[in-house]
């Protein structure tokens, strides 16, 4: 949360681009996603901080949801959702950066020209993004 309001503070717009194979090996469907950022916005809520957007991609090649189970553009390492997510909110890759916990994440960030960064989940997460903003002055 305090990693989301540090962005927000920084004039950043927060958006979550997520791979949900659960959707296509039939483990949960949309409303349980849904519900589940619900949940997350609520817990932002309370510290003041926000998310902009979610791009999820629910597709896997070795689904069991027959209309699910397909390779896609979509699912990271391909571009898709951020392409999509550049084109909605009038993004530029010379101002934005990605933060992701696996190598599939810093791929699509590289295929979109963005400046990934992998998080290992070593240190607070704030602490890891204020060293990010600080790298471009914005901090």
């Amino acid at each position: 949360r305090e990693a989301v309001k540090l962005l927000n503070g920084a004039g950043y717009r927060v958006v979550v681009v997520t791979n949900q194979a659960g959707m296509a090996k039939g483990s949960y469907g949309i409303e349980e996603f849904d519900a589940l950022h619900q949940w997350i916005d609520e817990r932002l809520a309370e510290v003041g901080a926000y998310v902009d957007a979610v791009y999820h991609c629910p597709h896997h090649p070795e689904g069991t949801v027959a209309e699910l189970s397909v390779s896609c553009g979509c699912r990271k390492p391909m571009p898709g959702l951020l392409e999509r997510a550049f084109s909605d909110w009038a993004g530029s890759a010379d101002s934005s950066f990605l933060v992701g916990d696996s190598p599939t994440d810093i791929e699509a960030a590289e295929r979109v020209g963005v400046q990934g960064f992998l998080y290992r989940g070593e240190g607070p997460l704030d602490n890891f993004i204020r060293d990010i903003i600080s790298l471009d002055g914005s901090e």
